[in-house]
């Protein structure tokens, strides 16, 4: 996962802060495309955690 991957996911989470089925599809992306990398999963769990919130 690149800085460019990074900032790409994190500017989709901001667009989609209050939307939860958008961050579903976020972390889905984020599983899918990087299953293997730690800094991707540490995000999927993140966000999971935003979607339980809301």
């Amino acid at each position: 996962m690149t800085v460019s991957d990074i900032s790409t996911f994190k500017k989709r989470i901001n667009e989609a802060r209050a939307n939860k089925k958008r961050l579903e599809l976020i972390a889905n992306d984020l599983s899918t495309a990087y299953p293997e990398d730690s800094y991707a999963s540490m995000m999927h769990q993140d966000l999971m955690n935003r979607i339980e919130e809301l």
